[in-house]
């Protein structure tokens, strides 16, 4: 017997709750596997003066009815109409509906196959550069995307919704999920190792779904350690390169050096876990060691930075591609090595001769206002009507000319209000340091 009541109140609460019922079996996506006649021709012809097979792998909704195997309906939608021939289709895989055409071609690039179209055009179009039968490499690729819709089939069973969990626009996220890159930019990071001997050990903090295990395994790394106990690391038998990935406990990690760490690592409040691995991480790799992580972008900030061990020093910073999180994900990737010597310390500010914060009851007193947190407020500069914002923000005291300079400088607090992950924020240092930066130390006269 059921409680209805208590159903809807699961839905509402957990957003996961029961997600299987929403997608029906009888729902599939279709990926395709074609190629017209006369890029196979070329390829025959011309394969021993490197001219690359090529593959088109892309997707259809079956609920839409543009494909039919026999007949190849998906070509009269307009989508490959103007085409001079019809395509030759190789094989149509009915998958998990949430396992998109997009992941599976970053996913073939274990199998060989390139990043992007290296001749431009469609993205759907992919070469290998060494492939030599049509038959073989397509048999790979089959194989590979079963492998992988049965892992999304097998991972819904397990934890109640699939590992695209990510593109749901729940209302609670869990923070190993949403916090999960898109493969490409894991590949692309793994790839900056392909240099480094393959003896090397290399150390993956809690690899959601063994992207990174899996694909340094293809690029042929033997020595490949993950947490044994982390929930979502796949089964072996959903990789491609197991015998390469070792499995340790906390215990065994303690004990061990390494030559490489390279992840994603969660972030928690303020990216304090994020920084709490990076300093656990600078006794586990050896003298010269690589750290290579992915990491909240208020890891830049002053504050985060006095939280990172001194010996530690950042060597390469990029930014992320927004696209390769869910919403709400600001992140970055970088490089830390170990040395024997301290970075200094950065000076932190609390106030400036210039002008006083007030305490929140003082507020009315105020002349200016700054806001601290929030993606409305934080970093906006106010000088009227700001009394009715809550405890937190920053209600200044200021002469007219002082309270100009902040108001000019209201693109710059702004700005940095973003360096953070998630909610924006532009503490009290922030201010004071972007002020320093313009208007310099002195007391006005």
């Amino acid at each position: 017997m059921t409680n209805g009541l208590l159903d809807a109140i699961k839905e509402q609460v957990d957003p996961f709750y029961n997600l299987i019922t929403l997608t029906p079996k009888s729902q599939t996506r279709t990926i395709y596997i074609f190629q017209f006649k006369a890029y196979r021709v070329l390829f025959e012809k011309y394969k021993d003066s490197d001219y690359p097979m090529s593959l088109y792998i892309g997707d259809t909704d079956t609920l839409r009815g543009w494909y039919d195997a026999e007949t190849l309906t998906r070509w009269k939608d307009g989508d490959y109409s103007k085409c001079a021939e019809r395509p030759d289709l190789f094989e149509a895989i009915e998958v998990h509906p949430d396992l998109r055409d997009y992941e599976i071609r970053i996913l073939i690039r274990i199998l060989g196959w390139t990043r992007t179209n290296i001749w431009g055009g469609s993205p759907e179009c992919r070469q290998n550069m060494i492939a030599t039968s049509y038959s073989q490499e397509v048999h790979k690729i089959v194989e590979a995307i079963k492998k992988r819709s049965e892992y999304y089939y097998e991972y819904e069973r397990k934890h109640g919704y699939s590992p695209a969990v990510v593109s749901r626009k729940a209302l609670k996220r869990e923070d190993d999920m949403y916090r999960i890159p898109d493969a490409r930019l894991i590949f692309d990071m793994c790839d900056k190792l392909k240099n480094l001997s393959k003896d090397v050990k290399i150390y993956v903090p809690l690899d959601a779904h063994g992207h990174f295990c899996d694909y340094l395994a293809s690029m042929g790394f033997k020595f490949i350690y993950t947490d044994a106990d982390y929930e979502y690391f796949p089964s072996k038998e959903y990789l491609n390169n197991p015998e390469a990935i070792n499995l340790i406990t906390r215990d065994e990690y303690n004990c061990m050096k390494f030559d490489v760490a390279i992840g994603n690592p969660p972030y928690g409040t303020g990216g304090n876990l994020a920084i709490k691995f990076l300093n656990n991480l600078a006794d586990r790799v050896k003298p010269g060691g690589i750290i290579l992580q992915v990491l909240p972008r208020s890891i830049r900030k002053d504050s985060s930075q006095n939280k990172i061990r001194l010996d530690l020093h950042c060597v390469y910073d990029e930014d992320c591609d927004p696209k390769d999180f869910p919403t709400g994900i600001d992140a970055v990737i970088q490089q830390w090595e170990v040395r024997n010597y301290n970075r200094e310390k950065i000076q932190t500010y609390r106030e400036h001769a210039d002008f006083k914060f007030l305490k929140y009851e003082d507020r009315y007193d105020a002349d200016v206002f700054v806001g601290e947190y929030g993606d409305g407020p934080s970093g906006k500069v106010l000088t009227s009507k700001f009394t009715h914002y809550a405890k937190g923000h920053h209600f200044i005291k200021a002469s007219p000319e002082i309270v100009q300079r902040l108001v000019n400088l209201e693109p710059e607090f702004r700005k940095v209000s973003m360096e953070t992950n998630g909610r924006k924020h532009c503490c009290k240092h922030d201010l004071i340091k972007t002020y320093i930066k313009h208007y310099g130390t002195g007391h006005q006269e």
